[in-house]
């Protein structure tokens, strides 16, 4: 193609004026294609002999872009066949899901990327989490109206005052040495456990530290069935 040429071919336009390479207005043109549904899942593009002659441009410049949004997930080519649209494009993953919708509205995506119980946790929707609304007696959920924010924000405005870098970084896999010390001796006074803080570890919840003492469990019960 001639410097001052434009070369058109169907919805193709590249224009050697430009200062984008050739190959990145055909990346592009046909990306574009792909996401606004010109070229839809499974359509067989051109080939590149085609879009040499239909355009006028080398085949490395061709084979360069196909090459680009095949390794990107947006084409791909089968021997013998030709090169063809996905029929998954890895803009379907960015795409947000809407926790509104019904199992049988969810996307193709995540009816491909999720497993049963993903599919599961997405069918539900907002109010099932949670409503706000504090429920007596009910089981796992915390008296939330009851938990004292004032006094909570005041403490972590004191503790962010004097934190540092290391304390950003990962800490020690049990929990913070200094919260499973006091957690310690308030159990020695309080409750008379005897134990000390390399006993004690931090979860973040109820289920957490049932999965650990359940996998724990497990494990010691196949170590006894081995011997």
């Amino acid at each position: 193609m001639e410097s001052n040429q434009i070369a058109e071919f169907g919805f193709l336009r590249l224009d050697a004026r430009r200062k984008v390479p050739l190959f990145r207005q055909l990346y592009e043109q046909l990306r574009l294609a792909v996401l606004q549904g010109r070229l839809q899942a499974n359509n067989r593009i051109p080939s590149s002999r085609d879009l040499v002659m239909q355009l006028g441009v080398s085949r490395t410049t061709v084979v360069t872009a196909i090459d680009l949004l095949v390794s990107e997930g947006y084409l791909q080519t089968i021997h013998g066949r030709g090169t063809f649209v996905c029929s998954e494009i890895p803009d379907d993953a960015l795409l947000p899901v809407d926790f509104e919708e019904s199992p049988v509205s969810v996307s193709r995506t995540s009816a491909n990327y999720l497993s049963r119980l993903g599919l599961a946790a997405e069918s539900l929707s907002r109010s099932q989490w949670y409503t706000g609304a504090p429920v007596p007696f009910c089981p796992g959920e915390a008296a939330l109206d009851e938990f004292p924010i004032e006094v909570w924000s005041k403490l972590v405005r004191r503790v962010w005052k004097s934190v540092s870098v290391f304390d950003l970084s990962y800490g020690e896999p049990a929990g913070h040495a200094p919260l499973r010390a006091q957690v310690a001796d308030y159990l020695k006074v309080h409750r008379g456990v005897n134990c000390d803080a390399s006993q004690v570890m931090i979860v973040s919840g109820t289920q957490q530290a049932v999965d650990i003492i359940a996998r724990l469990a497990r494990g010691q019960n196949r170590s006894h069935a081995s011997r």
